[in-house]
């Protein structure tokens, strides 16, 4: 994972940080959130986009590049949960329609080596579950703990 080159989520930490709070405490409650809701009134500031003037997702009109956006941003804190706890927090950000991860979320996981193959739904099933169980064991034990969130380190640049 460590040579993956995300396009956006290092280019702009305050969402990277509003983002993964959102992805916690979701972990933490034990509760999916849709990518719609994890995304709504996040302000993106990212230099090749829109000028690098501040803008949102409109989760009622997903674009390709929306999409891009909320994968990137997954997949870059998913590699942090990866080191973490060996989990993938992004199991915890479903689409509305399904109530589960997108299939980019199966697809990453096999590509970067996480997993070797999810080659029906089943597996992907128990796959997605044992990210779920051991992400928010991770994180709930950590809010327990410290009585706080585990919040990402603010070295991404805009």
């Amino acid at each position: 994972m460590e040579t993956i080159g995300w396009r956006y989520a290092t280019r702009d930490v305050d969402a990277v940080h509003e983002l993964w709070a959102r992805a916690v405490s979701a972990a933490i409650a034990n509760r999916p959130i849709t990518y719609s809701r994890w995304v709504s009134g996040v302000e993106l500031v990212i230099s090749t986009i829109n000028g690098g003037d501040g803008f949102h997702i409109d989760t009622a009109a997903w674009r390709s590049l929306d999409s891009d956006l909320a994968g990137d941003f997954a997949s870059f804190m998913s590699a942090r949960s990866y080191y973490e706890c060996g989990g993938l927090i992004s199991a915890f950000i479903v689409g509305k329609e399904r109530n589960q991860p997108s299939p980019a979320f199966f697809d990453w996981a096999t590509a970067v080596g996480v997993t070797r193959s999810l080659p029906d739904s089943d597996t992907r099933l128990a796959f997605w579950i044992k990210q779920m169980d051991v992400v928010h064991r991770h994180y709930a034990s950590l809010a327990n703990d410290s009585g706080q969130r585990s919040q990402p380190e603010r070295k991404a640049q805009r």
